[in-house]
């Protein structure tokens, strides 16, 4: 009987690691993606090589985003400001898949930009919606709404 129990453990450990692609705890998305700063302020894409800001803000007005981002010191940078559309959407790709939302202190669905829109929208900033993100769907917001904000440094 005890052998039997102990063929059916390992028989059942190598099925739940076949079944996760061979991957332990340690090779999960979040831990090769992301790794975070020893006060956890400060997470960084290793693919993208950028630096987020990982902490809560209050909603702002665009104009107070840019500012806010342009002024703040964080983890001994100074260097900071409100990530372009591109870099912002590849936070919303890994909401997706809920990879950036277990790394990161999720504060709210909609988050400023430093883009403005294209030509039918020249004059309004971008935002992203993290939880609903869908592929190529921006929107174009006035400045006197209140969003979140996630600054970055490095990249562009």
């Amino acid at each position: 009987m005890k052998k039997w129990i102990s063929r059916l453990v390992v028989v059942v450990m190598v099925a739940l690691l076949l079944g996760c692609g061979g991957k332990t705890h340690d090779d999960s998305p979040k831990q090769t993606i992301f790794s975070i700063s020893k006060t956890g302020n400060i997470v960084t894409d290793k693919t993208t090589k950028l630096q987020w800001q990982n902490n809560e803000t209050s909603s702002m007005h665009w104009e107070r985003a840019k500012k806010y981002c342009k002024n703040l010191t964080l983890g001994g940078y100074n260097d900071w400001r409100l990530p372009n559309i591109k870099e912002l959407t590849s936070l919303a790709k890994l909401n997706k898949v809920d990879v950036a939302k277990s790394v990161f202190r999720h504060t709210g669905s909609f988050y400023w930009s430093s883009t403005r829109g294209d030509w039918t929208h020249a004059h309004l900033p971008y935002y992203v919606d993290l939880d609903r993100y869908s592929d190529n769907k921006n929107h174009a917001a006035g400045t006197f709404r209140a969003f979140n904000v996630r600054c970055v440094r490095g990249g562009e």
